[in-house]
């Protein structure tokens, strides 16, 4: 019988302020190429990651796949445990990563970033970086927030789904998609942070920094992947995020929004051996 996902690999843990932060940690069967770590999705946990997490350590590579604070095991759950977005991408996200470095040093270090995920490994690495040394965005884009959705029926809809969410939010003290049986439920921090982005066609922080216009100045590799038949994240979307000079776009045929992490290896195994040798150049450019 096959190994339940979350039960694979080793347990790791991380205190990171309050929050006591868990994931599963992969290792190769030989010496390690570099090291991955993977952030998942809003109302989701590390389960849909594993497979990439173990297609990673089948690539040589250490892969680490982290519950993020109030998913999965990094209790508290909401509605006892609240967040906002700059706590996951300005706070625990370099935490993690300054871990890695330390416990692997001499090594590559890259995050591979689902949606929510890939949003806070850009903001990570711009605003608190140097971070990564590479980043793989998967199905990530400013959803509701760009100019591209300025006007028309789309904007309406998103716009409609966020105040809806704020208002179960200020309800129940939290955003209750558990109910529905296929979600994790999320903060009322994180939530009404996003809604405002969504109500003022911006991406920024709680402080008002202007996060795309720091991610225009990273100059790390950055491979984003987006699935061919994704609703969420369009190619404008996609674009609107990723505005750092150098970033390479690549569709995965047959893909949506939440398979993306499982079904993108057809399109990222052939590219890995590239990513590597840049994240590697760009390690060493900065004397890590």
């Amino acid at each position: 019988m096959a190994a339940e996902p979350r039960a694979a690999g080793e347990a790791w843990s991380l205190q990171v302020g309050a929050w006591r932060l868990h994931g599963r940690l992969l290792r190769p069967a030989g010496p390690p190429r570099a090291v991955f770590v993977l952030h998942h999705a809003m109302m989701a946990d590390l389960g849909p990651m594993m497979p990439l997490a173990a297609a990673m350590a089948g690539a040589g590579c250490l892969a680490l796949a982290v519950d993020s604070r109030g998913h999965g095991q990094s209790g508290p759950l909401p509605p006892a445990g609240d967040w906002s977005f700059d706590d996951i991408a300005r706070v625990e996200l370099p935490a993690v990563a300054a871990a890695l470095r330390a416990t692997f040093p001499g090594l590559p270090l890259v995050a591979a970033g689902h949606s929510l995920g890939g949003q806070a490994a850009l903001v990570a690495d711009a605003v608190e970086g140097p971070v990564y040394d590479a980043i793989l965005v998967l199905g990530s884009g400013l959803w509701g927030v760009g100019p591209q959705d300025e006007r028309g029926l789309l904007r309406l809809r998103r716009l409609g789904l966020y105040l809806l969410g704020a208002a179960l939010c200020r309800l129940f003290g939290h955003l209750p998609v558990s109910r529905l049986g296929r979600w994790r439920d999320e903060s009322r921090g994180y939530w009404l942070q996003t809604t405002g982005w969504v109500w003022r066609r911006a991406f920024d922080g709680l402080d008002g920094l202007d996060y795309p216009a720091a991610i225009q100045r990273l100059r790390l590799p950055i491979l984003a992947l987006r699935g061919d038949h994704d609703p969420l994240v369009r190619p404008v979307d996609q674009h609107a995020l990723i505005t750092a000079p150098g970033a390479i776009f690549v569709e995965v045929p047959g893909a949506d929004h939440h398979r993306l992490p499982r079904l993108c290896l057809p399109a990222l195994l052939p590219r890995l051996d590239a990513l590597l040798a840049a994240a590697e150049a760009h390690r060493r450019a900065r004397g890590a």
